[in-house]
């Protein structure tokens, strides 16, 4: 049975990727079996088996390259996670580093995925982030950089930042494919699992015209099939769902995806984000939503619809929330005007799905407006929300949701559902 966020038959005309087209098969959508091997590799234990990998070539993101004998002493100074196990060999890192840079006032600018590729002599290290920020970054980084023996440059399109995962959903491991004690040759790939949720499979940054070192058939699809992918993960990404400077890390959901280390030491920013931590107190998070049209029931499961077809609201639109009642004949409640607030605002969306910044307090409010109407008085202090999608005043709902892998539900653990990971 097809699972919800399974890649349909419209994606077979998906742009093929950049990768040197001698490795790639005739039908331009997976791996030869002869392509070359950089290293000793396990059993291919998914080669004959129904589950399919699939792979996107990430356009929207950028790379730069920190390199130099001091790279993990100035990145160490600058970012939220810890990054001192960062060493030069060319073993295989295990598990991509989520970081996040933030302004002295602690607001964020950029998330990014840490690569390390295999070198020698000192640590090579690549910084996975939205390609609109990466000049802000690399400025950012210029300021503190000083005299410490570090080079740093746009390596955008030297490498391809790829994403594979399994169409399943279930964790892509890197133990599937390589052999332990496995090693690349110096400067040319870099491949790590991705640890921001359950799912999300591995994340590569491989040179122009080099070959894949592994051995494996996988479906190229687009990038809004990655996009699909993350959501369904509960997983924001890019400058769209982190605009720089307009969100604390914390708000943006950095901490819950293991981008944060609290026992690191100072940082750029770190006084405000270790100040949110300990008082416990964050307002407000972006959390994955549904939209769905007004007058029909809020859906059950958070599920991508393909044939969701209403223009998405643009970036930074207002969700407005509204109070429900349920008896309106005999409540005080329907006796004054119905006032709307700010719930959030919305960042992006793919289809039926994307991501909001909205009040915790307001999430643990939600209700479904077609409950309401005499048969459920519990739903008396519920609120439904909204979103605006054009000038003609036309809305969508708007449903929120608590990713179940998230160490902690800020809004009453079992009182809002949240996606499986197996949805």
């Amino acid at each position: 049975m097809k699972n919800d966020d399974e890649v349909g038959d419209e994606d077979d005309d998906a742009p093929l990727s950049q990768i040197n087209p001698q490795i790639l098969k005739s039908t331009g959508r997976s791996l030869s079996n002869s392509a070359i091997r950089w290293f000793s590799s396990a059993p291919n234990r998914h080669q004959n088996h129904a589950v399919s990998i699939l792979a996107a070539e990430l356009t929207d993101r950028g790379l730069l390259e920190v390199d130099g004998k001091d790279t993990v002493r100035l990145l160490q100074g600058l970012v939220s996670n810890d990054v001192r196990h960062l060493s030069p060999g060319r073993a295989l890192q295990t598990t991509l580093t989520l970081a996040a840079f933030s302004n002295p006032r602690g607001r964020l600018l950029a998330e990014t995925l840490i690569h390390q590729l295999p070198s020698e002599g000192h640590p090579h290290i690549l910084l996975d982030m939205d390609r609109s920020v990466l000049p802000i970054v690399q400025n950012h980084i210029k300021k503190f950089k000083l005299r410490t023996r570090v080079s740093i440059k746009d390596v955008s399109e030297q490498y391809i930042p790829m994403q594979f995962w399994r169409e399943d959903g279930a964790d892509l491991k890197l133990a599937d494919f390589f052999s332990e004690g496995s090693s690349t040759p110096p400067g040319q790939v870099a491949i790590a699992r991705d640890g921001r949720a359950p799912g999300m499979g591995l994340r590569i940054a491989l040179k122009r015209d080099s070959a894949l070192p592994f051995d494996l058939d996988f479906k190229i699809v687009s990038d809004d099939e990655y996009k699909i992918h993350r959501t369904l993960r509960g997983v924001p990404e890019g400058s769209v769902d982190f605009p720089p400077e307009s969100s604390l890390p914390l708000e943006a959901c950095i901490d819950y995806m293991n981008g944060i280390d609290y026992k690191k030491g100072c940082y750029i920013g770190q006084e405000l984000t270790a100040r949110t931590h300990h008082t416990g107190v964050v307002r407000k998070r972006i959390v994955p939503i549904s939209l769905y049209e007004p007058g029909t029931r809020a859906p059950d499961k958070f599920a991508v619809d393909r044939k969701f077809s209403h223009t998405l609201p643009p970036p930074a639109t207002s969700i407005r929330s509204s109070p429900l009642v349920t008896n309106p004949a005999n409540s005080e409640a329907s006796k004054r005007p119905m006032k709307e607030k700010s719930a959030g605002r919305f960042t992006q969306g793919i289809h039926n799905i994307g991501f909001a910044y909205l009040r915790l307090d307001q999430v643990r409010r939600w209700s479904d407006p077609q409950e309401a109407g005499g048969a459920s008085p519990s739903l008396d202090g519920g609120l439904s929300m909204s979103v605006g999608i054009g000038e003609s005043g036309k809305k969508l709902l708007v449903k929120p949701w608590i990713p179940d892998w998230w160490p902690e539900n800020p809004v009453l653990k079992g009182e809002t559902p949240g996606p499986s990971d197996e949805d």
